[in-house]
């Protein structure tokens, strides 16, 4: 009986561990919106990272949104899985948040007052501001030089890309489809933007000039959805991921469209990729037991680790410069 009662006190003793652990992992920022309980918010968490222990230093940190509590937030976590941190506590959902060049502030979209519409906050979670000229959009993403946001909007009836100065001034419709386009993704010399177009009858990845000319189409696979283009920091190639063999899977392919190479080939598979900063790796979203998480790879696939482990659907991927 004795050994019984030590052996459960043992385990209880260590199950307390691991949640002062979990508690001390996970930050939670509160915004001035806040209406979800921090309570709420821990208990969903799992954990927020896994062993670091002979992993390489990556620079930058990672944001993507995940369902929590009824609703899309937005989290950020560093690269080797540490640091989880809540950055949205609205009951809106928020959701498709990219970095701006410096990584000091962070583009989403966000509900929260009953439209879809741009907010911005700073890499802290702090000052989340909707902007100054509405938008009526979603999807943001910075410019490599910082001077232009590729946004969606289906002001006139089905989703296009639109461009505009950081503060909303200038909008312009860059993309004409009846079908509507959307993902966009910036070149690193801000010079072209890789989107997602329905407009031939399935989802294909098309390419145009940041001035509305040379649209191009980059995939021709008939009856697959090429879907979440990423432009590698080089400029060289594009990840996307793609439903081909009855799965959706990484892909990799040339700036051109060519050489197009499969880098996940496991059953969890894999969507919306991001690159690291110095394209040695791509993080993306997985699920394992119908569990959904965000994992880490080098460029070729190989050399494949879990990232995450949350009870939430992690989407929307950005890997900061810094």
């Amino acid at each position: 009986m004795l050994k019984k009662f030590s052996l459960i006190l043992i385990t209880l003793i260590v199950f307390l561990g691991i949640i002062l652990v979990l508690r001390h992992l996970t930050t939670v920022q509160q915004t001035p919106e806040a209406a979800l309980s921090l309570d709420a918010i821990q208990t969903k968490i799992v954990s927020s990272s896994v062993s670091t222990e002979s992993k390489p230093i990556l620079s930058g940190k990672i944001v993507f949104n995940s369902l929590y509590a009824g609703h899309s937030q937005i989290y950020v976590i560093n690269p080797v899985g540490s640091g989880l941190t809540l950055l949205t506590n609205s009951l809106g959902d928020n959701h498709l948040a990219t970095w701006s060049p410096d990584s000091q502030r962070i583009a989403f979209g966000s509900n929260r007052s009953g439209n879809w519409e741009i907010y911005f906050m700073n890499a802290d979670g702090s000052d989340q501001s909707r902007l100054k000229y509405p938008a009526s959009g979603d999807n943001p993403v910075w410019s490599p030089d910082g001077r232009k946001i590729a946004f969606v909007s289906n002001r006139k009836g089905t989703g296009e890309i639109y461009l505009m100065d950081v503060d909303g001034n200038h909008q312009t419709q860059l993309t004409l489809s009846r079908t509507g386009d959307s993902f966009p993704t910036w070149s690193p010399d801000s010079k072209k933007i890789a989107f997602v177009s329905g407009r031939e009858g399935n989802d294909e990845i098309y390419v145009i000039d940041a001035d509305g000319r040379n649209e191009t189409r980059l995939t021709y696979r008939p009856e697959k959805a090429d879907e979440g283009p990423q432009w590698s920091p080089d400029g060289k190639k594009i990840a996307f991921n793609s439903d081909d063999n009855g799965r959706v899977d990484i892909y990799i392919m040339d700036a051109d469209g060519s050489n197009l190479t499969q880098v996940t080939h496991d059953p969890p598979g894999g969507l919306w990729p991001a690159w690291s900063p110095d394209g040695s790796k791509l993080v993306f979203c997985t699920s394992r037991n119908n569990v959904n998480e965000i994992d880490i790879m080098d460029a070729d696939g190989s050399d494949q680790t879990q990232l995450t482990r949350i009870m939430g659907f992690p989407l929307g991927i950005s890997w900061s410069r810094q």
